[in-house]
């Protein structure tokens, strides 16, 4: 493949790239807004209607709850009943603050069972339009114990227009004595919905009487959403043509059907907006057509004078030949062949390093191992010296049981054992040391036979069970070595019941095996420590009390094995 200079790949890539980046994002974007712009439109708009039903159907609510708890109201009936004036002042107050806080505002009336106006917040001329009314002949008619609703078409003075109104009885045991109205006006629902986004409201009862309607210029329009012309569009959710102009309309019902609203949407925004849409996407993209030239060698420029520097320091930094590799781009071949020496001269170094390191371990685990060797070496010698001139039947057995030591010191080749082995051992040993001081040293081993297979580094139990002998024994000792498992840890427990250590002498000592100074009066203890924490990390290793003697708690990871292992 012939080679190219990475300056002309990065001028031919962007422009085809960006090319093609541009056309199909130009389509996508059109199909987004021809596919998604009703969708997202029909939710903003059911969004919307879905408030406006909430906020009717909760204060429709509220006004029937509250004419419920009013007709039971004692100070009402004892106005009415008993023509309480003094409860007249406390009943107007309750009924205006009422009102007063509702978002749908209305206006009250409370009649007494002659029709005569008891309370009210009505205008005194719009008083008298009321008592004249057919309302209240229907509400008298019904005179049931319950909210009657009803539309209202009357129309008071100051252009006042009512529109729904809600009446209960009030009932003082089975006589009624009077009557309390809430009259919606339309200019309240009016208010309510000026913060809708919605553009027509048509708000009717079961038996589609209109109660309100949004827009005295759409009047005869709202007139006909109820009739069969516009009810299957309404139902389909379907957009509604009338006049010319494109509607999208909802139907929702509440309050168990008592009430139905209707709500259209005009798509002339919709529509525009569309357009706009377009029209930018257009726009942008003739943009990106005319820029992409002058970006494209602005960017190829600027990336090839960043890597052209990187090529001469690397290059500067690899001394040795370069190797042929198979890219098109003349630039990436040299960098590619500096980075790679670089890189085989730093994997050669971490290797040698690595090496030089677990070579530098294995000798220091091997050379605190082989301090053992001699240390006990001389304590036996010692120790047979004195038996050959006691009693010469105890030295052969004796030599016996040191050979055996010796042969397992010298000769057994792993320097990871299983318990059980290193156990033997240390009863050989003890065996001798018995022979040595008789009475004075007794002792007992408890190892569980599930435990005699855990692997332990050969001869740790050794300077342990020495530095007891050594440091402990006074007149008597007794030394018990036992194991056992914990969470995953094993631990070995040397205890014996001798002199035991100060505390301050304790503390040293404990010091001295967390340091890389050595204590010689333990030289073994510290041994012992070092090979458990290079073996094994600084989780594991010695655990030194004493109080009445001395314990020795060895903690190693659990780890099942063999002698071939």
């Amino acid at each position: 493949m012939k080679s190219i200079t990475y300056k002309k790949y990065i001028e031919y890539s962007f422009l085809r790239y960006a090319l093609s980046i541009i056309v199909i994002l130009f389509i996508m974007m059109i199909a987004f807004l021809s596919v998604n712009f009703k969708l997202i439109e029909n939710l903003e708009n059911k969004k919307n209607t879905q408030n406006l039903l909430q906020v009717l159907e909760k204060q429709f609510l509220v006004y029937d709850y509250e004419l419920e708890n009013l007709s039971t109201d004692e100070d009402i009936i004892k106005l009415l009943s008993d023509g309480d004036n003094n409860k007249l002042s406390k009943v107007n107050q309750t009924l205006y603050s009422f009102v007063n806080a509702q978002k749908l505002k209305a206006n009250f009336i409370l009649l007494d069972n002659n029709s005569h106006i008891i309370s009210s917040n009505l205008f005194a001329g719009n008083k008298e339009m009321f008592l004249e009314s057919r309302v209240l002949e229907k509400v008298k008619a019904a005179s049931l114990n319950y909210t009657y609703i009803t539309a209202s078409k009357m129309n008071y003075d100051y252009e006042q227009e009512s529109s729904l109104i809600f009446a209960h009885t009030i009932m003082d045991g089975d006589k009624i004595i009077g009557y309390l109205f809430f009259d919606i006006l339309s200019k309240d629902f009016e208010y309510l919905f000026m913060s809708s986004p919605i553009d027509s409201i048509v708000l009717t009862d079961r038996y589609d009487h209109i109660i309100f309607c949004t827009g005295k210029r759409n009047v005869d329009l709202t007139l006909k959403y109820p009739a069969d012309k516009y009810m299957d569009t309404f139902s389909k959710d379907r957009d509604i043509d009338i006049n010319g102009t494109r509607y999208q309309g909802h139907i929702n019902t509440f309050i168990d059907g008592q009430f139905i609203l209707y709500t259209m949407v005009s798509k002339e925004i919709q529509r525009r907006s569309f357009g706009y849409g377009i029209l930018f996407i257009v726009l942008s993209a003739l943009i990106m057509l005319f820029m992409i030239p002058y970006i494209t060698k602005r960017i190829s420029e600027k990336n090839v004078s960043a890597i052209e520097e990187l090529i001469v320091l690397i290059d500067k930094m690899s001394k040795g030949k370069s190797v042929e590799h198979p890219i098109i781009f003349e630039e990436f071949n040299v960098l590619l062949s500096s980075f790679e020496k670089v890189l085989k001269e730093k994997e050669d170094l971490i290797k040698n390093n690595y090496e030089l390191s677990e070579r530098k371990r294995i000798m220091e685990i091997k050379q605190l191992e082989e301090q053992f060797n001699p240390h006990f070496l001389f304590n036996i010698l010692e120790t047979l010296k004195y038996q050959i001139m006691i009693d010469k039947d105890k030295a052969v057995e004796m030599v016996l049981a040191f050979a055996s030591l010796m042969r397992y010191n010298i000769y057994y080749g792993s320097t990871i054992v299983p318990l059980g082995t290193d156990i033997e051992y240390i009863n050989d040993y003890l065996m001798l040391q018995k022979l040595r001081y008789n009475r004075r040293l007794t002792y007992s081993i408890d190892i569980p036979e599930e435990l005699q297979e855990c692997l332990i580094p050969k001869l740790l139990l050794q300077p342990i069970v020495e530095n007891s002998l050594n440091h402990g024994l006074v007149d008597v000792i007794h030394i018990k070595i036992k194991a056992e498992c914990k969470d995953d840890i094993l631990i070995i427990s040397v205890e014996d019941d001798g002199k035991g250590i100060d505390s301050n002498k304790l503390n040293k000592l404990r010091d001295s095996l967390e340091k890389d100074s050595i204590y010689k009066e333990h030289i073994g203890l510290y041994n012992a420590n070092r090979v458990i924490k290079l073996l094994y990390g600084n989780r594991y290793g010695l655990e030194i009390d004493s109080c009445q003697g001395t314990v020795v708690n060895i903690r190693l990871p659990f780890m099942l094995g063999s002698e071939d292992e």
